[in-house]
């Protein structure tokens, strides 16, 4: 609130999205206590929205949220591949649903953010990005290797779809090209009610 006192309802999404983590966090974990796997590998509840932003930030801990978001979104959709469970398929779909909606929303708003940057601090943040995203990547397939085993999947192709699914994502939010940048952001100026596009 103090941050955004002049934006209220970007201060009440984001207690929304803090609620959101602990509601998929239980998701996850009731998920695989259902598959008899370790609960504390559930895909959904890697608590990357901390509540101390004073010390690095809130675009530096929202940029954080995106890029564990987007690794979250990729393990389910692994997991989501070949099941035939109901409530398993149900718990997936849920949170596909609610990671692709804050991926959306977080990413949308970084957008605008890193646009004030000039050319060499928006090249700067994109190699920031793809340092920390790398490092996270590496983290998040050693962490999750059983689950995607189980899943019948690799850690490398784990590691790909995710790698593809980021410079995507990098491209939207801090794009090299200043025509792209200015077409996102006129399209948010002139929809702003409009769902951000999902990932």
């Amino acid at each position: 609130m103090r941050r955004c006192p002049q934006d209220p309802a970007f201060v009440q999404c984001l207690r929304l999205m803090l609620k959101e983590e602990q509601y998929l966090a239980g998701i996850g974990t009731r998920l695989l206590r259902r598959q008899d796997r370790n609960p504390r590998l559930a895909p959904a509840g890697r608590g990357v929205l901390k509540r101390h932003w004073a010390v690095l930030g809130l675009r530096y801990h929202l940029a954080s949220a995106v890029l564990n978001h987007l690794l979250d979104l990729r393990l389910a959709h692994i997991q989501r591949r070949g099941q035939s469970d109901p409530a398993t398929l149900a718990a997936l779909d849920q949170i596909i649903h609610d990671r692709n909606a804050q991926l959306a929303f977080t990413a949308e708003w970084l957008t605008k953010e890193f646009a004030d940057f000039n050319f060499l601090r928006r090249n700067l943040r994109r190699m920031r990005l793809r340092l920390i995203f790398a490092a996270v990547l590496v983290r998040a397939a050693l962490a999750d290797g059983p689950l995607l085993h189980a899943a019948g999947s690799s850690c490398s192709g784990f590691a790909l779809e995710s790698w593809a699914a980021f410079r995507e994502l990098l491209e939207r939010m801090v794009p090299y090209h200043r025509d792209v940048l200015l077409a996102e952001l006129l399209a948010q100026r002139e929809h702003p009610y409009d769902k951000p596009r999902t990932i």
